[in-house]
């Protein structure tokens, strides 16, 4: 990974994933760029630090877009983009309040999570890496992965259910 002659390749294959990455995190369009700029920053700078051990180099970059919202969070408090809110038509109303409600639902289910919890169902399911990958991110072994995964999907089943009228 120490020739940077394809980094044109890699800068359009991660680009959106690291973007759709970061801003399901923090909702906000220009703090999502701005965090996904860092982040190609440090990839540039750490290139060096690379080595392949196991998972490859998609896990290296996740764990640094990682790192950089932590980064964020420890320096700002979370922001909403009022932009970004849809107005819909009257006849598609109660359709958008329905996904809304159920946007709103899941968002406080996995709010009631534990931040690890939380961590790797978004990680797993939002972002479809492997359990391979999620391990070198999270720095655990491939079982744990699997572990915290399944225990996680098992509190919010668990959720879900005592949350049924």
């Amino acid at each position: 990974m120490g020739n940077w002659s394809n980094f044109d390749e890699l800068y359009e294959v991660y680009l959106p994933k690291i973007y759709a990455f970061v801003y399901n995190r923090v909702r906000h369009k220009q703090t999502a760029e701005d965090i996904v700029s860092t982040v190609f920053t440090n990839i540039v700078k750490r290139v060096g630090t690379f080595r392949e051990h196991g998972a490859g180099f998609k896990p290296w970059v996740y764990a640094i877009a990682r790192n950089a919202l932590i980064d964020h969070y420890r320096r700002n408090q979370p922001t909403f983009d009022i932009g970004s809110v849809e107005v819909v038509s009257g006849e598609n109303l109660a359709n958008g309040l329905d996904r809304a409600l159920d946007a709103e639902s899941v968002k406080q289910f996995l709010a009631a999570l534990q931040p690890q919890q939380r961590e790797i169902i978004l990680l797993r399911i939002w972002d479809d890496l492997s359990h391979k990958e999620i391990a070198q991110i999270l720095n655990v072994s491939e079982a744990n992965s699997k572990v915290m995964f399944s225990r996680a999907i098992s509190s919010l089943r668990q959720a879900l259910i005592g949350a049924k009228p």
